[in-house]
């Protein structure tokens, strides 16, 4: 084969999966982000889980006198809400017939359906939960979401046991909203969310005659235009209102709840009458893919441990959601198998874990998988002039490779953002904070998937010792 042929090989074959996926029809790229959704699922729940039990062993661990006041408190706050009950009740009632009176038109009635958080993510291109109900609870696509402290988000995905919800501090979410008292509408949308700082909204298109200041906010409620939020949900604090630039409105800041970033349970609005979410245009068919008999045992046990690295990587994003800290690890994925295996096998790997991560965000799918295959043909381009026994050397290239897919990233994803300039700081901390984070895990992460293929090779040449005579 030719020189120059075998050094743009990488090239070639970036240029063949990405003209492949170009080619493959909608239904098949659905089909594969459900299927690898619901693989990364159930390693979701399990986190989740896990973390319940510390909580419940935490709390076991409490004397009894603790019980008693936490008992007695909780006595008092049932007092308070059976009285709540009632009146809700006589309002209710009075709602409904004034209504009939006037002949006015009711307010959607929903049903609640409360459920646990599984996971967070809260970076700075967009930030969302992940709740342990789904389809099988009957929660519809495009649901408000609500906790103790007023809106939370909507349902943006439905699966089978688990739903995603987009918080209203992402900068993809748009509602309409009215300051308490006042009945024009506000455009209110996500806004930037800095490293160690509350989370905060845009407020835009607000009447000149309103003041708010950090002193004197102003509530900022639901609308109920559009259909999706009742009215009079709370949405944050506007305590800033600025003249815009046309000089007809308002624009301003808004500061949202700060348990945003650390909610462990939340509740579903459900829409009476709502048994189920739409039908999935894209159904799942009743046959399974057989895999190729080519190095099977070396891409199963790659493929655990991509599997094994989002995991941990989503459970650090979880416990960091809190301090609006995003770390970002996708040379992680790609590295190892860059330099250290066969091209097939490698690429193919590498090909699973970025269909994990498109599966897990909100972006194109597949943009993680072109990024990653990209990622892939240049680090094995210069494999060779890479020391394979040196960890100081594979922590340099992984640190450099991430840095790349990480400006890379950020690049497509910072059009979303209401202010693409002021989010670069929110950024460059996460940068910083994942580049630390792999300069400590890589070796670690580099040891760990090596021994996985000396273990699969021992267990399985113990096993074809064993059984050898029995096949013949």
């Amino acid at each position: 084969m030719p020189k120059r042929f075998d050094q743009a090989r990488p090239f070639v074959t970036l240029g063949i999966v990405a003209l492949v996926w170009l080619l493959i029809p909608a239904a098949v790229k659905s089909f594969t982000r459900a299927s690898f959704f619901e693989l990364t699922a159930p390693v979701t729940l399990a986190a989740e889980r896990v973390r319940a039990l510390q909580d419940f062993w935490s709390l076991r661990a409490r004397s009894n006198t603790e019980l008693i006041e936490a008992g007695r408190d909780l006595a008092r706050l049932n007092s308070s809400y059976e009285l709540a009950v009632q009146q809700n009740v006589e309002l209710q009632a009075e709602i409904a017939r004034l209504e009939s009176l006037l002949r006015l038109p009711s307010f959607n009635n929903y049903r609640y359906e409360h459920a646990r958080v599984a996971r967070r993510e809260f970076s700075g291109w967009w930030q969302r939960i992940v709740i342990r109900k789904g389809r099988n609870f009957g929660i519809p696509l495009g649901a408000p979401v609500v906790f103790s402290g007023g809106v939370v988000g909507r349902v943006s995905e439905v699966h089978a046991t688990t739903a995603v919800v987009e918080l209203i501090s992402s900068p993809n979410v748009r509602l309409a909203g009215v300051v308490e008292g006042d009945d024009r509408p506000i455009s209110f949308q996500g806004g930037l969310n800095p490293t160690f700082a509350p989370p905060t909204g845009i407020a835009e298109f607000v009447p000149l005659d309103i003041i708010a200041t950090p002193v004197a906010p102003k509530r900022l409620v639901t609308s109920g235009f559009g259909g999706v939020f009742p009215p009079g949900l709370y949405l944050g604090l506007l305590h800033r209102a600025d003249l815009g630039s046309d000089g007809l409105f308002k624009s301003g800041e808004v500061k949202l709840d700060e348990r945003l970033g650390s909610l462990t349970e939340v509740t579903v609005l459900v829409p009476l009458g709502t048994s189920e979410s739409p039908p999935d245009p894209f159904p799942l068919p009743p046959f399974a893919f057989r895999l190729p008999p080519f190095p099977l045992r070396r891409f199963l046990t790659l493929s655990f441990t991509q599997l094994l690295l989002w995991a941990l990587i989503s459970e650090l994003n979880h416990l960091l959601s809190d301090l609006r800290v995003y770390v970002f690890a996708g040379a992680l994925f790609v590295t190892f198998a860059a330099l250290t295996q066969p091209r097939r096998v490698g690429l193919f790997a590498v090909c699973v874990g970025g269909l994990i991560c498109d599966a897990t965000s909100p972006v194109a799918f597949g943009h993680h998988l072109l990024l990653f295959v990209a990622a892939h043909g240049i680090l094995f381009h210069i494999r060779e002039r890479v020391p394979h026994d040196d960890n100081i050397a594979l922590t340099v290239v992984t640190l450099l490779a991430n840095l790349a897919l990480f400006l890379v990233f950020s690049f497509t994803q910072i059009h979303a953002s209401p202010a693409p300039a002021a989010v670069w700081p929110r950024l460059l901390m996460d940068l910083a904070c994942s580049q630390i984070f792999l300069s400590f895990v890589t070796p670690w992460l580099f040891a760990l998937q090596e021994r996985s293929l000396v273990v699969a090779q021992v267990v399985t040449a113990a096993y074809d010792r064993r059984f050898a005579d029995r096949r013949l």
